[in-house]
């Protein structure tokens, strides 16, 4: 077995899941990274308390969310938060060498199911 690196962000990051989503919101309107991540420290749009923490978050999620197509993007800026959680858990998994093939199956059926359900107007869930 390969041994590969690891991400910092997945050993001691977070989902960044409200970053996230104001960082790909900010993307849809502006549609250039570099833009987006000169905005978003310029105007502490990730409301951190350092600068280097600012620069480390946004350096962090911008990193994950270039992974994404533009309709996923999309998706993430206007899903709901449980869909969105399971959308940067999805992007997350995809960068971790770690990650076996059926778990990253499993995501991909989740995250297909949660936009199944979205677009159909159910929730998707059964008890």
């Amino acid at each position: 077995m390969t041994q590969g690196r690891y991400r910092i962000s997945f050993t001691s990051g977070s989902l960044y899941h409200r970053e996230s989503v104001k960082l790909a919101d900010l993307y849809l309107s502006l549609r250039d990274w570099e833009e987006v991540r000169a905005q978003a420290l310029h105007d502490n749009l990730l409301q951190a308390r350092t600068e280097s923490t600012a620069k480390r978050t946004c350096r962090e999620a911008i990193a994950r969310l270039k992974t994404l197509a533009e309709s996923e993007l999309t998706f993430l800026a206007e899903a709901n938060h449980q869909d969105q959680a399971h959308t940067l858990l999805l992007v997350i998994s995809n960068g971790v060498t770690c990650m076996t093939a059926p778990n990253q199956d499993l995501l991909s059926w989740g995250l297909k199911r949660a936009r199944s359900a979205r677009s159909t107007g159910s929730s998707g869930t059964s008890r």
